[in-house]
């Protein structure tokens, strides 16, 4: 979001403090504000005929009061909801996968599916505009959260640094992102431990290791590291995404940096990749096993990720999804909520 809000105009990125700092941030390069939900927003610009945006991610509580604050303070400014996943379908996944998850995520918490809903029809009543990862994942909201336009994850454009290829060792896969049940966990870990013929490369802390599996054919790489080194280190990407409703319309991020990079590509058919990557990808097969994964991975291998490397040019850099926003926001003054 930042990356694309910076082609237009001054920005600063704020975030919630409630947990531990998400490692990959430090992939970008952006300054991250920390902020309470009492808090006050601080305008980058003190000049009172720039025109004042407040774009927030997910709508979960407790942003709307904090939306509601910045309106009091300034009632000229245009609110834009941005929804990357449909959390409320991936938290009713969760608590439908074992009985313990109802537990764990019981009606009073926030990230609650009923809690979630009823928080971003709040935030949405005081938006001007939405911006949607996907049109996939539009069509799993109301109607009526228009105008609407899609933004998906972006990266900055960037020269493709070539791969190494040696029939010497194992075939390189690579899997950088949070590797969760919802995004193929289990055949990641039944990948691992049922072929000697692949060398999977994923980030320290990315919930591999965690989940108990151990091998001398994990490697761990540094969120540090630069993703263009990263990915020329890997002969194919495999991403692999389950069937669950709130899956299908997740737009993995992992996607657009494997595309970025120009390698070879193995993922699941879900609707959002599909809208993202079209013919450009080879596609695993529904409830694909190890041994399906296992020959798509090595014919992958073969090939090279020019189409969706210029798929990724014509979609997914800040310049091109800028245009995108820009037009939102010259809808938006017009759609404001009576009111606002």
């Amino acid at each position: 979001m930042a990356s694309v809000a910076e082609q237009i105009g001054p920005t600063a990125v704020w975030a919630f403090q409630d947990g531990p700092e998400w490692s990959g941030i430090r992939q970008f390069g952006k300054e991250v504000k920390p902020f309470a939900s009492r808090d006050q927003l601080r305008w980058t610009s003190s000049d009172s005929t720039v025109q004042r945006v407040v774009w927030v991610s997910k709508g979960i509580d407790p942003i709307a009061d904090v939306v509601r604050r910045a309106i009091a303070d300034d009632p000229s400014i245009i609110v834009i909801l941005d929804l990357d996943d449909d959390d409320r379908a991936l938290a009713q996944d969760f608590i439908t996968r074992r009985v313990m998850n109802r537990i764990i995520l019981h009606p009073f918490r926030r990230m609650h599916p009923h809690r979630i809903r009823m928080a971003q029809s709040k935030i949405a009543r005081l938006s001007h505009g939405f911006t949607f990862s996907t049109f996939a994942l539009a069509e799993n909201f109301d109607s009526n959260f228009v105008p609407r336009v899609r933004v998906p994850h972006v990266r900055a454009l960037e020269p493709v640094v070539p791969a190494t290829r040696s029939n010497e060792r194992p075939i390189r896969v690579g899997t950088f992102g949070t590797l969760r049940s919802h995004k193929g966990l289990k055949l990641l870990v039944d990948l691992v431990n049922g072929s000697d013929s692949i060398e999977l490369h994923v980030f320290k802390g990315s919930g591999l290791v965690e989940a108990g599996v151990v091998s001398d054919r994990i490697v761990e790489e540094s969120p540090d590291a630069g993703l263009s080194q990263i990915y020329s280190q890997i002969d194919v990407a495999f991403i692999p995404m389950n069937e669950d409703l709130g899956a299908d319309v997740q737009l993995p991020a992992k996607l657009i940096d494997a595309m970025r990079a120009g390698v070879p590509i193995v993922t699941s058919p879900t609707r959002a990749i599909r809208e993202i990557a079209g013919e450009t990808v080879t596609y695993l097969g529904e409830r694909a096993t190890v041994d399906e994964a296992l020959s798509l991975i090595c014919q992958a291998a073969g090939l090279d990720g020019k189409q969706s490397r210029l798929r990724f040019e014509n979609l997914a850099t800040p310049a091109v999804v800028a245009t995108e926003l820009v037009c939102l926001l010259e809808q938006a003054p017009s759609s404001a909520a009576s009111g606002v």
